[in-house]
Order: structure tokens, then sequence, then C-alpha cells
């Protein structure tokens, strides 16, 4: 089993491109610390400008990820626990 995610910053929420990837950086810490857990990046970081819509300036940044395990060692709550503990929760689909 895997899981689908997304992390985004957004500058409605003055997210910046350096905090998204500051977030990347923290996530893939915290999850090759977990034997048996595989984090791997499906879309690298890229831009969306919302400004050109709707007459304003706002961007937002975003990575897509596919995590899964082959070990029991860690519960799937685990996993996620950490990846939400860097401070953003994603909305996570199985794949």
């Amino acid at each position: 089993m895997a899981y689908y995610f997304e992390i985004i910053t957004d500058t409605r929420f003055n997210g910046t491109k350096k905090e998204l990837q500051n977030l990347d950086l923290e996530l893939k810490r915290k999850l090759s610390k977990m034997d048996g857990v595989n984090l791997r990046t499906i879309k690298s970081l890229y831009e969306i400008d919302w400004g050109k819509e709707l007459g304003k300036p706002m961007k937002q940044w975003r990575i897509r990820y596919i995590v899964s395990k082959n070990t029991r060692d860690y519960s799937w709550n685990e996993v996620m626990g950490e990846i939400n503990s860097i401070g953003y929760s994603p909305h996570y689909k199985k794949v």
C-alpha cells in the first residue's frame, strides 16, 4: 500500500518558495530515519501563478510525493504523524 500527498505553500498565507524547500528537506530528513519507509518525489517543486486569473499577485508552490512502507516496525499512523509534524498536514490518497 502507498499514499499520494502534496505539500503546498501559498502567498495568501505568507508562504514562500524557500519555506516549501525547507519543508521538503525536513520531510526527507524525518522519513529517512524510518527504515522501511520510502518517500518518492513524483513531481518536483513547481509554481502556480493565480494572479493572472484573479488580477492580484498570488502564487503557490507545490511538491507531490508517494510514501510507501515495507515494514511492520512503523504503523501508517506513525508515518503520517511524522509527515504532519513538519507543520503541514496534507490530504492523503491511497494509490
